[in-house]
């Protein structure tokens, strides 16, 4: 096992058993369940199943509704008011399907996972590896993230393949990410830089999505869809010190086929300028592209626009959100 891998799990890996039949655990193993059942259904009957599920979320208990609304409404200030909910209600349904979708990613062995897809540019990655350069894929956090990390590790099996990820607080949860999840990967916590170094520099295909606003020592405000994000910076630092290259994918679920439509993207040659804003700039652009092609498959329940310093409104707070129209779109390093 991985030493990085050894000190993010110790907590839910090695817990005893007897502890996760605590009453508190109860909930968790019914979730687990319900993915171990969707595992057995076919991938029709997984979005069929998982658009329901999101539809009866929406209507009894839509948790961060609230938030979606305010970043759709901040990003496509040009949509209806009715049609930004129209997208929060799809929003939903997309989630649904990705939870569902998790029982596949996690329960259905190489030889039964089934789920449809079409997979271009991974002569991209193949190319870089020729080269003896390190490989960061960048993914944003779309509603297929997992189903595009598990069809993209079948076609690199042979490659060093790391991932950067932040556990679940759910002790639980956390272990079965470990056996289901993270088996064939490195595991390397968000926050141990020198571990996804060393990785890199052993030329390891990393498994990257820096596209939440984390304000860290390497972020800053940049544009997304106009308005001020924190944004990380550390990407374009990474890939100039270990002469990485960035390599987007974007995935759209395309359900009139029951299918995945993965495109693995050319280098991104912004990553290497010595300004980190350039990169970070071009890495918003990208996935705001990427996010126009399907936006009610974005993550829209994160809270994509917060902790930007006090020069600028809480946007989330309750009548807050400012007046696209009229904002000012600053480019600069995040407050401390």
């Amino acid at each position: 096992m991985h030493q990085a891998l050894q000190y993010d799990f110790s907590m839910g890996e090695n817990a005893s058993v007897e502890s996760f039949y605590h009453p508190r655990y109860w909930p968790s193993w019914l979730g687990l369940g319900v993915l171990r059942a969707a595992a057995r259904l076919s991938y029709p009957d997984v979005v069929t199943y998982g658009r329901a599920l999101g539809e009866l979320v929406y209507q009894a208990f839509p948790f961060r509704a609230h938030v979606a609304r305010v970043n759709l409404r901040l990003c496509f200030p040009e949509r209806s008011e009715a049609e930004r909910e129209e997208l929060v209600r799809e929003n939903y349904a997309q989630m649904g399907v990705s939870a569902l979708e998790l029982g596949h990613n996690w329960y259905r062995p190489d030889a039964r996972f089934d789920v449809p897809y079409t997979l271009t540019g991974l002569e991209h990655v193949r190319a870089v590896q020729a080269a003896g350069r390190p490989v960061l894929l960048l993914i944003p956090h779309f509603t297929n993230l997992e189903t595009t990390g598990r069809i993209i590790q079948q076609h690199l099996v042979g490659y060093p393949q790391s991932l950067l990820y932040r556990p679940p607080n759910n002790r639980l949860y956390a272990r079965e990410m470990h056996r289901k999840r993270l088996a064939r990967l490195e595991a390397i916590p968000m926050n141990d830089v020198k571990s996804l170094i060393r990785a890199l520099k052993r030329q390891s295909i990393v498994f990257y999505a820096p596209d939440q606003g984390r304000k860290i020592k390497d972020s800053a405000l940049v544009p997304f869809f106009g308005e001020p994000a924190v944004t990380n910076t550390a990407t374009s630092r990474l890939a100039r010190m270990t002469n990485a290259a960035v390599l987007p994918i974007f995935t759209r679920r395309d359900e009139a086929e029951h299918r995945h439509r993965i495109d693995i993207q050319p280098e991104m040659l912004e990553m290497h300028d010595p300004d980190p804003l350039v990169g970070a700039l071009a890495m918003n652009q990208r996935i705001e592209e990427a996010i126009r092609q399907a936006p009610a498959q974005y993550l829209w329940l994160h809270k994509r626009f917060k902790r930007r310093g006090p020069e600028l409104p809480d946007v989330y707070k309750r009548g807050m959100a400012p007046s696209p129209e009229t904002r000012e779109v600053p480019t600069q390093p995040a407050s401390a």
